[in-house]
């Protein structure tokens, strides 16, 4: 990305990221904290398709990551928004089409309920733990799983690879359950969830991407050439 005229030279770099992204600038911390939430929802919701595709054991630990990372970048989003008017003047700015894809990610958490999402959220990215600072603790919470897991046979997933994966099955089930604040889930439970995170991420990747461009915009970047980038070739022995 450059703001520099290029003309067809071809040669000129493109700007550092400290020059594309001014530290002193919260508009500019603001789209990168996006940015980041971006990659994370996608990378969690390409991972989780493939994992549905495959009915992969890692299937519902990717559901309880993608819907985390939404809510993460969520929060973040309402924390720049609500303390930076640049930051409500930056997103503003966001063509109707990208406005229009906020709504949609912001109405995942009306959907299910902040709270709910937010349930996942902690238990995705805490262990259960019996400190005291929350009540109850999640050990009180996975203490009350456990007891309502009656149905669930407490299995070990082997994928013979090479190289062999053993999934604590039973530990991802009662994950499951916590995440979804039920004493008992299953993969259809996170089928479900999958369903309404997967439209969430969908439209706030869309949105930042408008985003960025609406950033560009305004201090007269622009997208430079694109720079294919793959993985080396390893060297030939000999002739073929």
């Amino acid at each position: 990305m450059t703001d520099r005229e290029q003309g067809n030279d071809e040669t000129l770099p493109g700007e550092s990221i400290a020059d594309v992204f001014p530290h002193d600038d919260i508009t500019a911390r603001f789209v990168v904290a996006m940015s980041i939430a971006r990659n994370d929802i996608e990378l969690a919701l390409r991972d989780g398709i493939r994992a549905a595709e495959r009915d992969a054991p890692d299937f519902t630990y990717r559901v309880r990551l993608g819907t985390s990372h939404l809510v993460e970048g969520l929060d973040s989003l309402n924390a720049y928004s609500k303390d930076s008017h640049a930051v409500r003047s930056l997103m503003a700015g966001v063509l109707a089409v990208g406005q229009n894809n906020l709504k949609i990610a912001r109405g995942t958490l009306q959907k299910v309920g902040s709270k709910v999402l937010q349930h996942v959220r902690d238990n995705t990215f805490h262990v259960p733990s019996p400190q005291t600072r929350y009540d109850p603790t999640s050990d009180d919470q996975l203490r009350d799983v456990l007891a309502g897991m009656s149905d669930r046979r407490a299995t070990v997933h082997l994928d013979g690879g090479p190289p062999q994966v053993v999934t604590l099955t039973f530990a991802r089930d009662v994950a499951l359950a916590l995440a979804l604040a039920k004493h008992s889930a299953n993969d259809d439970d996170a089928r479900r969830q999958f369903a309404i995170t997967s439209e969430g991420a969908v439209a706030f990747a869309k949105w930042v991407d408008a985003l960025l461009v609406a950033f560009f915009k305004s201090r007269g970047t622009t997208f430079g050439r694109p720079e294919l980038l793959g993985p080396s070739m390893p060297e030939a022995d000999g002739p073929p």
